[in-house]
């Protein structure tokens, strides 16, 4: 009931919220009256009677001898009266006229009329870009008529300007504006660039071609470089987050991982919800394209400085033309370039960003000192340490707090002075020592110069962009160099050559691989470090913790003449030796020949290549060789000479990594107008192949001084080691390497088609056919084309429209078609060749059988859109009500057993997600100071319709650590959990239904997947995200706010283990604490007591009972910035101060948990995003 109402109120909130933002917007219109007019822009006298009669109701007559109706004048008129506007169009002819009832009559005149605005005198101005430089070669037109030029600071000057003139100030590579004087004598005019405007439409590119907004009948998002660089992360990816309606971000620990080979990891993010049931088959990342081509390298290796514009495309119609890897949408990354006739400018952008150290104390997955050693007491009491105390064999390790029990047991020690010891480590806290010497405050440095113009018949860019990072972890970091290259000539008249090229150069130093949670003890009992170790003394001396071996026993044989065997954790991160080097190449060329003024030809190729090298040298003195040197020397007894089987030196390892990636295409484009009519087409094929090649290789006994090691070693030999048993080297370190590689084919052919009459009504079709080497042999041989069509419909041009005093701009868009994915495995038997350590014989693991049917995942979607705008843009939005069906979806279905496998990969699945997203737009002021407000809204609800694998017994346990499962008429990522029946009073055992009753049979409960014994919850993710954005401006101050919000969704967080020793083992959590231990406890908490010897049952019905489930729902202050423009006649100067992650403002749960952080993974320890804050200046001249 509670959630029902809760439910009910966000939804009332956020209807609420929309009311307040629109009303807000509409308000500060100021909606004219009937009897004004509102029209701009070059028109013919007939076109401005025509707006009068329809905004104002007169009709005028006149005959074609009084006044020419095919004069063209242009004006700019906002809420004129009649008078005004009268008094225009007769300006400087023999005309009068009257009103007569609803008729405007003109009539002959013998005088000529005179304009009203008067009192000419001089007009001085500047004309300046959006970041503040001048623009020098500006026309100036005072009512259409051109009056100058501005000069190379970008002044102009203009004698007898009337007051009320219009002044239309344009120049090549800039939109055009238009001013109505109001008594100024000295104005200052801010251009913007045309970068993504043609012909003064806005034009939106979808990797192929380049299309004009108003035509497009497909979903997308157009951010340009002023929104793009509002936010001044190192990845392009990070910068869209809070600004791109209908993407979803998210934090996933592969992010920081570099990808080696080609792979699907995800990037952290999706668009309008999930589209496949199989990430690790199918890649289920949005397609990246760069520059028309998709982007296969580590997406870090491009400078987001040279990204002009960004356009994210959602719905089929937009998409479909890439096929089989479109579907889950496509985000297109457009980079800069020069322009023909421009002087040279140049860009120069630096910024330093500093982030704090993770908040660990944050971390619910801890446990104090205190709590920590109350365990570790209990577990002495029963004996648990028992066997590895008296173990004189292995000499497993032991904490500290058991060593201390264990000496005061053999009387060793006295109570008080074991007492003295324990209550002493109670007063530690190792965060301090990960604080004081593991983490450190990131600096990030960011360098950026460009430089673009053009002649005639050539148009240049050229930038070089530097960054050094320092990470959070002491010793890690990255530094990226980037070098950019574009040209495009025009030999001849028609003919069009465009060379690109980018390299840039990364090294990734991750020297300390001891982030908070890393540490661990390892050994028969132990798994994470204990919370009261200490990592240095009081004057940074490295100290060490205990690991695998019992410390006394690593002190017993010191004087023996073994390696030092103790682990100290910050001497791990002074000899460590590990960076990866990335370089990535991409050439591109690309000519064009233009047959007519609406048919060119045009071919393309790109080849793109990373090389990714890794050395990971652990040197002798690293605890790695060191602990194998050691278990493998051999003491003689008698002569005390020592013999080493695994070589004394280092260990090198060595990764060799080559992707190269070749495309190929070929079009026809067709763009023509005539009469009432437009067409534009692509017709075209191209083929494209990937493919990766990957060595490892280990060198053993190896120095750094020398660079040679140890030849000729035994590998597969079985040597005793120490302390005891027995192992090979293989088995030990496997030193035989690894090669890998891919090579992944494919070849397409593709046509779109756009019809649009009286540029009122608009209509497409596009088609693909894709095939690969990934496939099916009996998919390959089908023709199943990846196809779409859309509709348009600008309502505002209609002649019946009548709302175009105050809303000018209203359009309908629709769209229907498939997209696809492509599947990441093969068609084909696959297996992996391994080297069986004990024989040294080649052999085979089976990991899929093959699959002649297997074919892309395709997703259906059907898009309907509306696009609005009122008069002057001061409210302006677009709606859009989209349905996806995925069809054909990867699953793993069981197969009989007789075959050789338990499961078989195949298309069989289907899935649903339909959803809203909503972009609102508002000035709110206008004036000195404005106020502009941006609302992103998305909704969206998903639900498995088919899916072969069904649940059974304790598959809420097995299939996912969130407790997910895939079940038909659910969502996606649907949370279910065992029902809880709260604790019970005597002992404080956690309770469930079992067949409609409370139970404590555990067993019983989980292998009965039965809707009596099971809540669902409902999405893990995000049912309703977006945010609001304020920006003001005022002079040559900016100010912009976002706050993002995700709402309608569940997440599990961790409990404690029910178990004692299995918080030993990582499974501590704060909330043992709060742990029932009397009667009574259970009125006030829900946490169970915990048990020795340990029930898995009972500890895995707690784990993912609902009692651990938690709403997600949260409001969060993203960033904020704050900019200032420095005047200046030569150059443009802005400054800024930007801060991200301050934190959430609001949030449903009750335990102060951030809902975006894992808190499943106790040994990865995620944690939230830390503040930063970034002081940049960017500057043109």
């Amino acid at each position: 009931m509670t959630g029902t109402v809760i439910s009910a109120l966000y939804k009332r909130s956020i209807w609420i919220i929309l009311w307040i933002f629109t009303s807000s917007a509409l308000l500060a219109q100021n909606t004219p009256s009937t009897s004004r007019l509102n029209l701009s822009g070059n028109h013919t006298v007939a076109e401005i009677f025509r707006a009068i009669r329809v905004q104002m109701g007169l009709t005028a007559s006149f005959s074609n001898a009084v006044i020419d109706k095919e004069r063209k004048l242009y004006v700019d008129f906002r809420d004129a009266s009649l008078e005004e506007v009268m008094d225009v169009v007769t300006d400087g002819l023999y005309v009068a006229w009257s009103l007569r009832g609803d008729l405007v009559l003109l009539t002959a005149s013998a005088t000529q009329h005179v304009s009203r605005r008067t009192n000419p005198a001089p007009l001085t101005g500047i004309v300046l870009d959006n970041e503040g430089a001048p623009v020098p070669g500006a026309s100036v037109a005072v009512n259409g008529s051109p009056r100058g030029f501005t000069g190379t600071d970008g002044s102009f000057r203009i004698e007898n300007v009337a007051d009320k003139s219009v002044l239309l100030i344009s120049s090549v590579g800039y939109l055009a504006r238009q001013r109505r004087l109001d008594g100024e004598r000295h104005v200052i005019f801010q251009l913007d660039p045309a970068i993504t405007h043609m012909e003064g439409i806005t034009v939106v590119s979808t990797g192929f071609q380049t299309l004009p907004k108003e035509r497009s009948t497909g979903s997308f998002v157009l951010l340009d470089r002023e929104l793009i660089n509002r936010r001044p992360n190192g990845s392009i990816l990070d910068r869209l987050e809070g600004i791109t309606s209908g993407l979803l971000n998210f934090n996933t620990p592969s992010l920081g991982l570099i990808s080696k080979m080609p792979s699907s990891a995800s990037l952290g993010m999706n668009l309008r919800g999930i589209s496949t049931l199989s990430p690790n088959q199918v890649n289920p990342n949005p397609l990246i394209v760069l520059d028309n081509f998709p982007y296969e390298g580590d997406i870090r290796n491009i400078n987001p400085n040279d990204i002009e514009s960004i356009t994210v495309l959602k719905d089929a119609a937009s998409a479909s033309i890439w096929g089989s890897r479109s579907g889950n949408g496509v985000i297109v990354l457009t980079t800069r370039k020069g322009r023909k006739n421009q002087k040279m400018r140049m860009d120069f952008n630096t910024n330093l960003t500093i982030t704090r150290k993770p908040d660990l104390y944050y971390d619910p997955n801890y446990m104090s000192a205190a709590d920590y050693i109350d365990v570790e007491e209990e577990l002495f009491e029963a004996g648990y340490f028992n066997s590895d105390i008296s173990n004189q064999s292995s000499f497993p390790p032991l904490s500290p707090v058991v060593e201390i029990l264990a000496r005061e047991r053999n009387g060793l020690l006295s109570e008080a002075e074991a007492n003295a010891q324990i209550n002493a480590l109670k007063s530690n806290d190792v965060r301090k020592d990960f604080l004081r010497h593991i983490y450190q405050e990131a600096v990030s440095q960011q360098y950026a110069l460009s430089m673009h113009g053009g002649s005639e018949d050539h148009a240049y860019y050229l930038s070089v962009g530097h960054d050094r990072n320092r990470d959070n972890l002491v010793r890690n970091g990255n530094v990226r160099s980037t070098i950019t290259s574009s040209n495009t000539y025009t030999p001849v008249k028609g003919l069009e050559v465009t060379a690109y090229i980018n390299y840039s150069h990364s090294r990734v130093n991750q020297h300390n691989e001891l982030r908070f949670g890393a540490l661990s003890v390892n050994g028969t009992k132990y798994g994470m470090l204990y919370p009261y170790a200490r990592l240095a003394d009081a004057n940074g001396h490295a100290l060490p913790t205990a690991r695998d071996y019992r410390p006394s026993f690593i002190d017993s044989i010191s004087q023996e003449g073994y390696k030092d065997w103790h682990y100290r954790p910050l001497d791990e991160i002074r000899n460590a030796d590990n960076s990866t080097t990335i370089q990535d190449l991409v050439l591109r060329a690309s000519v064009k020949y233009r047959f007519t003024p609406f048919l060119n030809a045009e071919m393309q190729y790109q080849n793109e290549r990373q090389l990714i090298s890794s050395r990971n040298y652990r040197n002798e003195h690293s605890y790695f060789a060191r602990n194998l040197i050691n278990r493998f020397s051999v003491k003689d007894p008698v002569t005390g000479i020592f013999t080493y089987n695994f070589p004394k030196g280092g260990i090198l390892s060595l990764g060799d990594y080559d992707w190269r990636a070749n495309n190929l295409r070929a079009n026809l484009n067709y763009h023509q107008k005539f009469n009432d009519h437009g067409i534009t087409a692509i017709l075209g094929g191209e083929i494209r192949e990937l493919s990766a090649v990957g060595t490892e290789r280990h060198t053993i006994g190896y120095s750094d001084a020398t660079g040679t090691g140890t030849p000729n070693l035994n590998y597969n030999t079985l040597y005793p080691t120490f302390p005891s048993g027995a192992s090979t080297l293989n088995t030990a370190f496997p030193m035989n390497g690894d090669v890998s590689g891919i090579l992944n084919r494919f070849v397409s052919y593709y046509a779109n088609v756009g019809y649009s009459y009286k540029e009122r009504y608009d209509f497409t079709v596009s088609g693909r056919k894709d095939g690969a080497n990934l496939f099916g042999v009996r998919t390959n041989e089908k023709i199943t084309p990846l196809w779409s069509m859309g509709l348009g419909w600008d309502i505002s041009r209609e002649p019946f429209y009548r709302a175009g005093s105050w809303l000018p701009e209203l359009r309908l868009r629709s769209s229907y078609g498939f997209n696809g994915n492509v599947y990441n495995g093969s068609a084909y038997m696959t297996g992996t060749y391994l080297t069986e350590p004990l024989t040294g014989l080649p052999s085979i693991v089976n990991i899929s059988p093959q699959n002649d049917q297997l074919r892309w995942e395709k997703v259906k979607i059907f898009n309907a859109g509306l696009d609005f705008m009122s008069k002057g843009a001061r409210f302006s939005g677009t709606v859009e009500y989209f349905d996806k069906r995925g069809l054909d979806l990867i699953e793993r279905a069981n197969v009989a057993p007789q075959v050789g496998f338990v499961t078989v990969i195949k298309n069989s699945a289907t899935t649903r997600t339909a959803g809203f997203d909503i972009t609102l737009r508002g000035k709110i002021l206008d004036g000195p100071v404005k106020w502009m407000s941006t609302l992103l809204f998305s909704q969206l609800k998903d639900k498995i319709i088919d899916y072969d694998m069904k649940p059974n017994a304790n598959s809420v346990i097995l299939k996912d650590p969130l407790g997910i499962l895939y079940v038909e008429g659910k969502p996606i990522r649907g949370l279910l959990s065992y029902k809880w029946a709260g604790l019970d009073p005597t002992n404080g055992d956690p309770r469930g239904y079992l067949n409609g009753d409370v139970s404590t049979d555990y067993s019983g409960i989980i292998n009965n997947y039965n809707p009596d014994s099971l809540v669902f919850h409902g999405s893990a993710s995000p049912t309703i995200y977006g945010a609001f954005r304020n920006d003001f401006v005022f002079k040559g101050f900016s100010l912009s706010l976002n706050v993002t919000y995700k709402l309608g969704y569940y997440f599990r967080r961790a409990g404690v283990s029910l178990n004692y020793p299995s918080i030993l083992t990582g499974s501590m959590n704060r909330d043992y604490g709060a742990r029932w231990q009397t009667p009574g406890d259970e009125i006030t908490g829900n946490v169970p007591s915990l048990r020795y010897p340990p029930n898995n049952f009972r500890n895995n019905f707690y784990q993912y009972s609902e009692i651990l489930v938690e709403r997600g729902d949260h409001i969060r202050l993203q960033d904020i910035r704050f900019g200032y423009v420095i005047p200046s006649k030569r150059r443009g100067i802005q400054v800024y101060t930007y801060l991200n992650n301050l934190g959430i403002i609001w949030r449903a749960n009750k335990q102060k948990l951030d809902p975006d952080v894992d808190h499943l993974s106790p040994n990865v320890h995620m944690l939230p995003n830390p503040f930063s804050c970034t002081f940049g200046v960017q500057t043109t001249f």
